[in-house]
Parts: C-alpha cells; sequence; structure tokens
C-alpha cells in the first residue's frame, strides 16, 4: 500500500468532503452528481465555512496534487474515486500503522 500523506488540515478537510459526499448518495444522488462541488460547496458544511477561503483553497490544492480531487478554475472541484478510497481504508491505514509499531516493539523484545 502506497503511503500517502497529507497535512492534518487536508486529512480533515477531505474527511467532511467525503462526509457530504456519502449523504449525498444516501439521499439519492448519484455518484458523479454527489462528487461534483460547486465552488460555494463549503457552505454546505459547518466545519468548512468556518476555515479561510485562502486556506481551504490552498488545501484543496493539496489534495488536487495528491489527486484525491479534480480542482477547477471557477472554485469548484470533483471528489475522484481515489479520494473516495482513500478515506473508505482510513481505518485499515491506521491498522497497519498500529501493526508496524506492535512489530517494531517486538523486534527490540528478542
Amino acid at each position: 500500500m502506497e503511503l500517502t500523506i497529507l497535512t492534518n488540515q487536508a486529512e480533515e478537510v477531505l474527511k467532511e468532503i467525503h462526509e457530504i459526499y456519502k449523504s449525498r448518495i444516501e439521499k439519492g444522488d448519484s455518484i458523479s452528481s454527489a462528487s461534483f462541488f460547486r465552488y460555494n460547496a463549503y457552505q454546505e458544511s459547518e466545519k468548512l465555512s468556518k476555515i479561510a477561503p485562502n486556506d481551504l483553497d490552498t488545501i484543496l490544492t493539496e489534495l488536487n496534487k495528491a489527486g484525491y480531487i479534480k480542482k477547477y478554475t471557477d472554485g469548484g472541484f470533483y471528489l475522484n474515486p481515489s479520494g473516495v478510497a482513500y478515506r473508505e481504508k482510513a481505518f485499515l491505514r491506521f491498522f497497519l500503522a498500529v501493526k508496524d509499531i506492535a512489530q517494531f516493539f517486538n523486534f527490540f523484545k528478542k
């Protein structure tokens, strides 16, 4: 599994975007429709609306460079399948990290 390193802020924003995406699907939106976020989509979320617009733009640029979203020049973006998969595998990444730490400490017990 390739490790993608995101800032804590980008992790939190991607998590919130994914929550909005899931909520839209639960309401009956198609996957493609649920994945599209207009330039003012941050207003859909209390968490995102608290982030300064310039900071949010910087974070979205980071997510775009990582390939998790496709950022448009008008400020909108599209949540890519890789972004969905990254969030869906968050628990697995945590579990593997804990396992690696346990193996590291077991190495020194020998």
